[in-house]
Parts: C-alpha cells; structure tokens; sequence
C-alpha cells in the first residue's frame, strides 16, 4: 500500500512537471514568434533572398528591379535585382504623400486647410508636357483636394503645393524626405524633387548645388518599404488610389482626374481574381514604367513594385502586365 501511494506521488509529480514544461514552452514558443514577428521587416530580413531564390529563378521580368512582399510582415514574396536603385519617377510622391498625412495624424496640417500656391509652383503646374491640374495664382487649394490630384492624377504641381505647405520650401520639404527615408532604414535612396521630375522641370524651385538632371533614385525594396509604412500607418489611402475619375476644381474650370492605375477594377487591365484598389504610377525617360500596386485578397494584402518596364509607347500597358504576372 505504501508503495502504491508513492508511485501515485511519482506519477503525479510528473504529470505536474509535464504540465507545467508544456505550459511554458507553449509561451516560450509564442513569444519567440512574437518576436519574430516583431523583427520581421522588409529592410531587416536577412533570410528572405534564399528563401525566395527558386520564386526568383522561376519568373523572370524584362524590367529593371521588381519586389512583391507581404503588407504585414514585410516577407519578400519574389524579388529580382530588388536592392539595384534606379530612378522612379512619380513613385517618389508616395514618401511625399506619407509625410504630409504624418503632417495631419500630427496635428502640423489638416485636409480642410487651404493652401496658396506659390507663383513658380502655378507654373510647374501649368505645364502641360507633365501630369497635372492647372492651378491658378492667387487661388487657394484644399490640401485634400491636392492629395486626391497627386494620387489619382500624380499631378506634380499639387505635390508640390503639398511639400510647400509642410515645410514652406521644395528644398526643405526635400531635405525632410530625406530625413524620412533614413528613418524608414532607407540609406541609398537619392533625393532631389517632391513628385519625382528632373531637377531642372522644377524651374525656381530646383534644389540647389546640384545636376538639372538630377532624378531620385530608390531600389524597389525602398518603395515597397515606403508603401508598406504607407498602408499600415494610413489603411484609408486605398480609398483615394482606387478612385477610377474625380474632378478637380482649379478656380476657373472643373479638370477631370482620370487614375493613371489602370488595373483598377474596370479598366482595361483589371485582374478579377485580385482586385487591385492602388497604389501610383511613376514614368519618365530615365525611370522607364514604374508601378506600385497592391490587392487584398482573402484578408491578405500583398504590395508588388515594378520599376524599369519599357513601354512601346504611351498606351503600352507593360507594367501591368508585369505586376500581374507577380500577382
């Protein structure tokens, strides 16, 4: 009998023992994923590359640079040449874009302010070889109204009015960008212009010391960082990118806004099976065709960076076609 109740107590301790260990490295194994998941980032994953080496050798793109990842974790998904930095044209608006909300979340600006635009900004926007709205002199502008113009239309005028309104020069809202990006873990990006033109189409504002020629430059894991920070911090962004035409009010005529996207649902290269709803658009000779786009399928949102598509001409849709493929 005595023998029996000891075995019990033996028994009895182990199962406690069991118990407890199971417990704890349930914990310990949850922890360890939260923390995982926690350094988890687009511009820290050291693993990602040979985990995505077979995706990379199976799919090859004629473009410069390309990246698809995961908008929560940051997991690279696909990625070729993703490091390369080339320029990106009017993709740079999209780090423009996420400090001017930075500007709203932090009380600096808000969307009903009105904004007037300074003469040389008016003229850059009235320059017709470029996307824009005409703004007048004179007038003043809602920074919401500027924001839906240079997404939906990456009206390089209405960035710029933006970029004016929060740091009260190009060459300081320029130097901000720049200060954002090393924040963001973005070290090799070049930086000259709010919306992505050449030095020298930004007439009186060109930042100083530096080539008319000069173009940002970021590698396309930089602007899936960017747009990931963008979606996570500001989700109601895909409420404006996936808006297919607006007007816009400059004053003196309503200027109809038609999205550049044209993967949006409806247009001629929409992709049912993933609804794409942003997020820009970026061309210039030196960039090529670039594009950002995002779809959330199933509660799953993925983010793909095109940059560096050679469009035949301007109804060329390459870069969509590309960013499909990834999808």
């Amino acid at each position: 009998m005595h023998l029996m109740k000891r075995i019990q107590k033996v028994l009895i301790g182990l199962v406690t023992a069991v118990t407890v260990f199971a417990a704890g490295g349930a914990a310990a194994v949850q922890a360890a994923s939260s923390s995982a998941m926690t350094r988890t980032s687009l511009a820290t994953t050291a693993s990602s590359k040979t985990k995505t080496a077979q995706q990379t050798q199976g799919l090859h793109l004629d473009v410069k640079s390309a990246i698809a990842i995961d908008e929560k974790t940051g997991q690279i998904l696909y990625q070729q040449n993703a490091d390369q930095s080339v320029p990106v044209a009017s993709l740079s608006k999209l780090l423009t874009l996420y400090i001017v909300i930075q500007a709203i979340q932090d009380g600096k600006l808000s969307w009903n302010q009105m904004v007037k635009p300074s003469n040389n900004v008016c003229a850059v926007s009235q320059d017709t070889s470029l996307s824009n709205v005409p703004l007048e002199q004179g007038k003043q502008y809602s920074v919401k109204n500027l924001y839906q113009a240079t997404l939906i239309y990456s009206a390089n005028g209405a960035a710029m009015a933006l970029a004016q309104a929060v740091a009260g020069s190009q060459k300081k809202f320029v130097n901000m960008m720049r200060q954002e990006a090393k924040k963001l873990g973005i070290n090799d990006a070049q930086i000259y212009t709010c919306n992505g033109l050449t030095n020298k189409l930004m007439k009186s504002d060109a930042y100083p010391g530096v080539s008319p020629n000069a173009e940002n430059k970021f590698s396309a894991k930089d602007m899936a960082l960017i747009s990931m920070k963008l979606l996570q911090e500001y989700p109601e962004i895909v409420k404006t990118s996936s808006v297919k035409e607006m007007s816009f009010n400059t004053g003196n005529q309503q200027v109809q806004m038609k999205n550049w996207n044209w993967m949006l649902p409806g247009g001629q290269c929409s992709y049912t099976l993933l609804p794409v709803d942003g997020l820009k658009t970026g061309t210039s000779d030196a960039a090529g065709a670039c594009f950002v786009g995002t779809t959330n399928k199933d509660g799953h949102r993925i983010i793909t960076v095109v940059l560096g598509a050679s469009p035949k001409n301007d109804s060329d849709s390459a870069r969509f076609v590309k960013t499909q493929k990834i999808m």
